[in-house]
């Protein structure tokens, strides 16, 4: 990062998936040594931002163009997974699979660079800890500076291998949109036509029924 971080933070990197299902970080249930790689990279800009049409790259070629409609929060982040179906909430983050159908990370140490299509925004570099059956991970989350550490030693891991689309502990970053489900209006006692169905929204969900559920 030369020093000054960039405003597009390159998060995560998972090069080593780990070799059972403990390594299925995409959670389709199945590891695959290429699908499970993945790049989290975090938005902190100050702004909501489109990023179609830019590119992700490791030190070999672009593994990824970001398609139309990829837009990411401020304060949230974007995870492009090397391949197959991204199954979970992944903290609401913006999940994509790479467009050349995979990342190519290479576990004794690679280049990872976001690109706008003029010039690189962010860039990051890891080593031979790449290769140990889990990520690396900036520590704290967005404001830690390299070298990465390895997930399951970071601090609020719990000792986790991976947090795609979440900060280490697991919990959303602070500008993902909110998931809350909808169950009584108002505290009426009345179920809403929409009980049960998620609401998203960006930002702080400012409702909540007296009786604790989010409308």
């Amino acid at each position: 990062f030369g020093g000054c971080p960039s405003p597009w933070v390159i998060n995560e990197i998972h090069a080593d998936p780990a070799g059972d299902l403990t390594g299925d970080a995409n959670g389709d249930g199945t590891r695959d040594s290429g699908d499970d790689e993945f790049v989290e990279i975090v938005n902190n800009t100050g702004n909501d931002a489109d990023i179609s049409g830019w590119t992700l790259a490791d030190g070999f070629s672009v593994r990824h163009t970001f398609p139309p409609g990829s837009l990411v929060y401020d304060g949230c982040s974007v995870v492009v997974f090397g391949g197959d179906t991204p199954t979970g909430d992944f903290g609401n983050s913006l999940v994509q699979t790479a467009s050349g159908g995979s990342l190519g990370l290479n576990n004794s140490g690679d280049d990872v660079t976001l690109n706008n299509g003029l010039s690189d925004v962010s860039t990051a570099s890891y080593g031979g800890a790449g290769g140990d059956n889990q990520s690396l991970t900036l520590d704290p989350d967005v404001e830690g500076l390299p070298p990465y550490a390895k997930h399951s030693l970071a601090t609020g891991s719990g000792g986790a291998l991976f947090s795609p689309g979440t900060r280490l502990d697991g919990a959303p970053f602070d500008g993902c949109p909110v998931v809350a489900f909808v169950h009584d209006i108002q505290g009426s006692g009345e179920s809403s036509p929409l009980e049960g169905q998620p609401v998203i929204a960006s930002g702080v969900v400012t409702a909540l029924a007296t009786d604790g559920f989010f409308i």
